[in-house]
């Protein structure tokens, strides 16, 4: 009998020890199980996972009720549910609940870790959950992550391809496309690779420009052709043959070219009636419906109106607002004469003259007169003057009103599919709502003007990167900031003037300090008193401007 207990205790304890060595195994490292566990034609969430996991093409379309019938998914769902329930406090565990489609789980268990690769699945998980209302905000949190990860582990493969993720789906082209391409310096031969080539590839090839094809089918334009472009371009349509094509239809008529004037006229009309019926915005039809119905002597003054006028715009545009004015109103008058609703257009850029000549009081007064007489109809002009106005109670401190007038101007803008207008004035309601302690409002509008102009390399797009790095910043949110400033230090290094650089550099050197990163932050200051020493060396009038 004591031999049998003898003989039972050994069988125990060889199965004890037997058991340990199973679970030791590499394959049951529950990285490795989840890894084996999941299919290999196929992933369902796009970011990059740490534990080394297989790369898979990634297929949006692979919906929930499908996957919930395939047995590898119920496989998939009886592993990680027994990792979790074993501790789902872990790293492992948080991965897990994101693979088996529970990402808010995920987010809460990740949120514990302090390792870069715990932060980049984090970022993982942000991403999933940034279809949704709050999506914007979930983008900037998870490209947070990405950046605390790679700041812990700089050449951490998955963290560089989450960052690009990010930045691509923020909208930043440029931004995006250095990201891929800093993904592929730690990463040269393996799928993930070729995945990270073809978003380059994509975002390499220049978006379609409005002018250049305009251009190439200027001469042949039809209502097919025009509807395309004003589908594709809506506000570009619009503004140019505002000004532009009917600008140049005054020229053409006063220097008595019958055939280039009446080229120009049947593009205005095109774009007209595309905008009208695509829309709901006439003016630029009834703009041409008063040249069509008019005679000689009123076609005369329309046509000099519309050189005028055009003339003003280009004033304006070069920000000479003193020669701008005079010819603004010289056009209205004339066009006022013709009955052309040209006339309000006119009025509205006049009385932004004066406001860019700091005459606010006029400039409101002006407006106002303005918006009393445009038809509802007329849309894209009332949020025109909408957004004017708004900017005149800034001006004032009237930061309510400005709100107002901000809001249904963006509404307005949208209505009419003109995105970069709108992100405009989104991110002058976000100065507005930050102004007056409403972060989070300020925050949300901030990054959808992110999300429109992110295409341009252009002071505008500066502009938001800035206005989103100091909310940030306002709101002590110094991640978030960190965040934004390393996107616009890059921005800024490879295409802005030097002294937006040194000015990025300076607070981003802040920021970098109030994380109680010192050396990074001593880095900046350097790097921007070496840009300073280049603008006083250089022989460009930048340079003579700032020594």
């Amino acid at each position: 009998m004591k031999r049998r207990v003898l003989i039972l205790a050994g069988i125990s304890t060889l199965l004890v020890l037997a058991w340990s060595l199973v679970r030791s195994t590499p394959a049951n490292d529950p990285f490795t199980r989840l890894g084996d566990a999941l299919p290999r034609d196929v992933r369902t969430i796009e970011p990059r996972l740490s534990g080394g996991f297989k790369w898979a093409p990634f297929r949006s379309s692979e919906s929930a009720r499908q996957r919930s019938r395939d047995p590898r998914e119920l496989n998939l769902r009886f592993v990680a549910g027994t990792i979790v329930e074993q501790d789902a406090r872990t790293h492992v565990a948080g991965v897990a609940q994101l693979l088996v489609g529970h990402p808010f789980e995920a987010i809460k268990t990740l949120k514990q870790g302090r390792t870069a690769a715990e932060l980049s699945d984090l970022a993982a998980a942000y991403y999933v959950v940034s279809a949704g209302s709050e999506g914007v905000r979930r983008l900037t949190q998870g490209l947070t992550a990405a950046d605390g990860a790679l700041e812990l582990e700089p050449r951490l493969q998955e963290a560089r391809f989450n960052r690009a993720l990010f930045i691509e789906q923020l909208g930043l082209r440029e931004a995006a496309r250095e990201a891929w391409q800093a993904y592929l310096d730690v990463d040269h031969a393996s799928h993930w690779a070729s995945e990270a080539g073809v978003h380059i590839k994509r975002l390499s090839k220049p978006p379609p420009q409005f002018r250049e094809l305009l251009a190439s089918v200027y001469a042949k334009v039809d209502d097919s052709t025009a509807r395309r472009l004003v589908i594709d371009f809506p506000q570009e349509s619009r503004t140019w043959g505002e000004t532009e094509i009917l600008g140049r239809w005054g020229d053409a008529f006063i220097a008595r070219n019958a055939a280039e004037k009446e080229l120009h006229l049947h593009v205005a009309r095109a774009f007209g009636r595309a905008l009208n019926e695509h829309s709901g915005e006439p003016l630029l039809a009834e703009a041409v419906e008063t040249i069509d119905r008019s005679a000689e002597p009123q076609r005369v003054r329309l046509a000099e109106a519309h050189s005028l006028y055009r003339r003003g715009r280009i004033e304006y545009g070069r920000q000479n607002v003193t020669a701008a004015e005079p010819l603004l109103r010289t056009a209205v008058q004339k066009f006022e004469s013709a009955g052309s609703p040209m006339s309000l257009v006119g009025r509205y850029y006049a009385a932004s003259a004066l406001y860019d000549q700091n005459d606010i009081d006029h400039a409101r007064r002006d407006l106002a007169a303005v918006h009393d007489g445009t038809p509802s109809r007329f849309i894209a002009l009332r949020a025109q003057v909408g957004w004017a106005t708004g900017l005149c109670h800034g001006a004032l401190g009237e930061f309510g009103k400005a709100i107002e007038a901000w809001k249904e101007s963006v509404r307005l803008f949208h209505s009419l599919g003109e995105r970069l207008n709108a992100a405009s004035v989104e991110g002058l309601l976000a100065d507005a709502h930050e102004t007056v302690g409403a972060f989070e409002t300020s925050w949300r509008e901030r990054l959808n003007a992110i999300r429109q102009s992110g295409h341009l390399r252009s002071p505008r797009l500066a502009t938001v990167l800035s206005g989103a790095a100091r909310t940030a910043i306002r709101q002590h949110d110094w991640p978030a900031a960190a965040t934004f400033l390393r996107i616009e230090v890059e921005a800024a290094s490879a295409t802005g003037p030097p002294q937006l650089l040194v000015d990025t550099l300076l607070r981003r050197a802040y920021v970098l300090s109030m994380l109680g990163r010192r050396t990074a932050a001593v880095r900046d200051v350097d790097n921007a008193r070496h840009v300073l020493a280049a603008i006083a060396a250089s022989p460009t009038p930048h340079g003579r401007k700032h020594s």
